[in-house]
């Protein structure tokens, strides 16, 4: 891979939690079921939030103006395609594998940046790989809760569930 300046891997940081944000507006669409499109909506939220932070890390770390587009892929970074893409009858199940799949995704991308570059810029990338991490963790609990009760339940996410703490 070329070399990337922070203001680079801050902008296509942006570009894919933005556009994951996206995705799950997408995926909303794809379902009739309430309670499967709530909980997408609320990830896309979750999604915009993360793309707030990152905004504001690369400030705290002196990221200067960010470059105009991504020098990378955003699309696939933080979402997941398969033969559901087409359907218009997504599960709640599924909705989470999806989520689950595409936090997985998200973790990797963070440690790749982070293997990139050293100090304080390291550690910020390694810090939103763990928050990647643990926002999976939570997605698989209720996942396996679901699936071991069978329903379909709307669940609340806070943003405190999902986004970590400042001083994380």
């Amino acid at each position: 891979m070329t070399e990337m300046t922070l203001e680079q891997a801050m902008r296509n940081a942006l570009a894919a939690e933005r556009y994951s944000a996206f995705f799950y507006l997408e995926l909303a669409e794809k379902t009739a079921d309430l309670n499967t499109r709530e909980f997408l909506l609320r990830m896309s939220k979750q999604e915009e939030e993360h793309a707030r932070q990152v905004r504001r890390i690369g400030g705290l770390l002196g990221a200067g103006e960010l470059p105009v587009k991504p020098n990378i892929d955003f699309k696939g970074v933080e979402t997941v395609r398969g033969e559901w893409t087409d359907r218009r009858d997504l599960t709640y199940l599924e909705a989470l594998d999806i989520a689950v799949a595409s936090e997985e995704h998200a973790e990797r991308f963070y440690r790749m940046l982070s293997g990139l570059f050293e100090g304080e810029t390291s550690l910020l990338f390694d810090t939103l790989a763990n928050a990647e991490v643990q926002h999976r963790g939570y997605l698989e609990q209720i996942r396996r809760n679901a699936g071991a009760q069978q329903q379909q339940v709307p669940i609340e996410l806070s943003p405190d569930d999902l986004v970590p703490a400042a001083d994380d």
